[in-house]
C-alpha cells in the first residue's frame, strides 16, 4: 500500500512457477530418511525442497514446478494431491515417501511473480522495507533475512538522527540507508530470479551445472552470510 502511494501501481510478471506447500509428519517417515539439513532436488521444469520445522517436529515441502495459464498468488489456495504427485511421477523414492506421508490437508499452491529491483526505494520522511521494496523469489531463501537485514541497517541509520538535527537529518539517514542496502538486495533479487531457471536446467546444461555447482555453492553461501548487518549499520554515520 505504501509502495503504491509513492510510486504508483506496478504488475508484478508471474514467473511461469507454482510452488506447492506441504507439511510431513515426521513421525509418519521412517528413522533417519531425512537429512538435519535443508536438501533440494533439481530437475528439468521443477524441483522440491524440504526441511524440518517446529522443533523437528514436521518436515515442511517445498515443490516448484513450471505450468502456464495458472496465475493465484494467494498462499491458501487448497491443492490437489494427486495433481502434485503427478508433477514428480518418477522421481526419487524419498520425494514419493514424503508426499504419501504428508498430510493431506495441509496441501496449498500459489503462482509466483517476481519484479524489477527498484531505482528508489523512498521519498521524504517515507521509505520502504522488505518486500516491499525488493520482493524477492524463495530461491535463495532470503526474503525474511533481506528484511531483517533492512531493518538492522535502517535504525542504525535512524540513531545518528539527534534532535535539533532538523527534517534534513531524517531525509539524509533515510538515503543513506538505501544506499547502503540497495545494491545487495538486488543482487539477490537478480540471483533468486537466476537460480529459478538453473534448478530447471535439464540435458548438457543439467550436467555442466551440476558440475560446478559446489564450488559455486561456496562463493554463494559466503557472500550471503558473511554479510554483517550490525557492522554496515554501526558504520552507517
Amino acid at each position: 500500500t505504501i509502495r503504491e502511494q509513492l510510486w504508483g501501481k506496478q504488475k508484478p510478471r508471474f514467473t511461469g512457477n507454482i510452488a506447492w506447500r506441504a507439511m510431513v509428519p515426521v513421525e509418519n517417515l521412517p528413522d533417519g530418511m531425512v537429512r538435519p539439513m535443508a536438501t533440494v532436488w533439481w530437475g528439468p521444469r521443477r524441483h522440491f525442497v524440504h526441511y524440518y520445522v517446529k522443533s523437528g517436529a514436521f518436515v515442511n515441502c517445498v515443490c516448484v514446478t513450471e505450468k502456464r495459464g495458472w496465475e493465484i498468488e494467494s498462499w491458501t489456495e487448497p491443492g490437489s494431491y494427486a495433481e502434485l504427485k503427478a508433477d514428480f511421477k518418477g522421481w526419487n523414492a524419498n520425494i514419493q515417501q514424503l508426499l504419501e506421508s504428508a498430510d493431506k490437508e495441509s496441501f496449498f499452491k500459489w503462482a509466483l511473480f517476481d519484479r524489477p529491483p527498484m531505482e528508489a526505494w523512498g521519498k521524504g520522511h517515507v521509505t520502504l522495507l522488505g518486500d516491499a521494496c525488493h520482493p524477492t523469489l524463495p530461491f535463495m531463501a532470503q526474503g525474511a533475512a533481506m528484511a531483517i537485514e533492512d531493518a538492522a541497517v535502517l535504525a542504525g541509520c535512524l540513531r545518528f538522527c539527534g534532535e535539533g538535527q532538523g527534517e534534513e537529518s531524517v531525509r539524509a539517514a533515510l538515503l543513506r540507508y538505501e544506499n547502503l542496502r540497495k545494491g545487495r538486495t538486488a543482487r539477490i533479487q537478480r540471483g533468486s530470479r537466476s537460480n529459478g531457471r538453473i534448478f530447471h536446467f535439464s540435458g548438457i546444461r543439467a550436467l555442466a551445472r551440476n558440475l560446478v555447482a559446489r564450488r559455486a555453492s561456496r562463493s554463494t553461501m559466503h557472500e550471503l552470510f558473511s554479510y554483517n548487518a550490525l557492522e554496515v549499520a554501526n558504520k552507517a554515520r
